[in-house]
């Protein structure tokens, strides 16, 4: 069933899901996300998703259960660039400026329709974008964000850039506030908004738990991602825990946003995986998991620990000098001893991805690994907004 389907009536829906890491998730793939505003003087609730990625029945949808008043949020600078300036400084409040609205320049109708709204959005959500691409004014309304990326956010709408930005899409965002069910002339409040999004299977968040996760300092970085040539659907995502640091992969092939998806974990082994050195099987397994990920949507991650890197480079592993048992790909084809430093680092990786380590595909990925190391991880995975 897709995000967004009405699954039965709201008491017989599971609760929704509320971690960070499926709200993350969720804005990866460009689902809807039911924002639980718990920051601003008057808590709201509001349907937010990647402007970039919106799709008709992603705008009928908002509009049907929305008040009507779709927005979309900008930085600043991004709105100078496209031509959109402030319209009037008396309803600008704080980070936030309301700006001129607009349509799309061509192929529109009146610009009204969710058809016609959702080509704005993307056009709005697209970096190649000009300004002759608009015409003003229009039918979707724009803020423009006035901190830039590199400070905090203050704003909810600033929050939804700078996640935008965590996951690589453009910094646009749509939003849209929340009717209520028993009273659709009035906005919904948390309980309504806890209801209707269990209802569509939509995550939701709370825009104080963003914040939080957003200040925190990254132990974790991408440095590169790039499609693996001959993989089909293959890419892979480079992480690095600083310069000159250790570097881990991660191979991503297909969708990995349902609880489906496979996860595997390969600690890396010079000897084996990368010399082809009979002393361990590290490279078989390694050619095993790789083999699986070509027949199923998951996720490998290659970790690279400190004591397989040490012993490689002392010449112990080429020499035959490692102990056999001492690799951490020998314990069976879904058994690791990841060290906790290995477990940590996994687990954020799984947090970029959007992946819960309690999954029922990643569970065996990861047994027999040291999580007590990993709290900062773990708390982050498992949190409820």
């Amino acid at each position: 069933m897709q995000r967004g389907q009405p699954k039965g009536p709201p008491e017989r829906g599971q609760a929704p899901d509320s971690s960070l890491a499926a709200a993350y998730g969720a804005w990866r793939s460009g689902s809807c996300l039911v924002l639980l505003d718990d920051v601003s003087a008057v808590p709201t609730a509001r349907l937010a998703f990647p402007a970039e990625t919106a799709t008709p029945d992603q705008v009928a949808f908002a509009i049907r259960h929305g008040s009507g008043y779709l927005s979309v949020a900008l930085r600043a600078a991004d709105a100078d660039r496209l031509d959109i300036p402030v319209m009037t400084t008396a309803h600008c409040a704080g980070d936030v400026e309301v700006a001129v609205s607009v349509d799309a320049a061509s192929h529109t109708t009146t610009g009204i329709s969710a058809t016609d709204r959702a080509r704005t959005l993307a056009l709005l959500g697209s970096r190649r974008t000009h300004a002759a691409d608009f015409s003003r004014p229009g039918h979707v309304a724009v803020t423009r964000v006035k901190r830039p990326a590199t400070d905090s956010a203050e704003s909810v709408e600033g929050a939804l850039l700078q996640l935008s930005e965590s996951v690589g899409k453009h910094p646009a965002v749509a939003l849209v506030d929340l009717v209520g069910i028993a009273d659709p002339t009035r906005l919904a409040d948390v309980d309504e908004s806890i209801t209707f999004a269990a209802k569509y299977d939509l995550a939701t968040c709370r825009v104080s738990a963003v914040v939080a996760q957003l200040l925190r300092p990254a132990a974790l970085r991408r440095a590169a991602e790039v499609c693996v040539r001959g993989g089909r659907d293959i890419r892979a995502v480079a992480y690095r825990t600083g310069p000159g640091h250790l570097q881990h992969v991660a191979f991503i092939r297909g969708d990995i946003s349902d609880r489906d998806a496979q996860v595997d974990v390969h600690v890396e082994c010079d000897a084996g995986s990368v010399f082809g050195s009979a002393v361990c099987r590290c490279g078989d397994a390694m050619n095993g998991r790789l083999a699986r990920l070509r027949s199923h949507n998951g996720v490998l991650l290659v970790i690279r620990e400190a004591r397989a890197a040490e012993a490689s480079t002392s010449g112990r592993a080429v020499e035959g000098r490692l102990p056999y048992t001492g690799c951490a790909n020998e314990q069976g084809p879904d058994q690791h001893a990841l060290t906790g430093c290995g477990a940590s680092i996994a687990l954020e990786i799984l947090a970029d991805l959007g992946i819960e380590p309690n999954q029922a595909k990643a569970i065996p990925a990861l047994a027999g690994a040291d999580l007590s190391a990993s709290s900062r991880a773990c708390k982050l995975l498992t949190s409820r907004s």
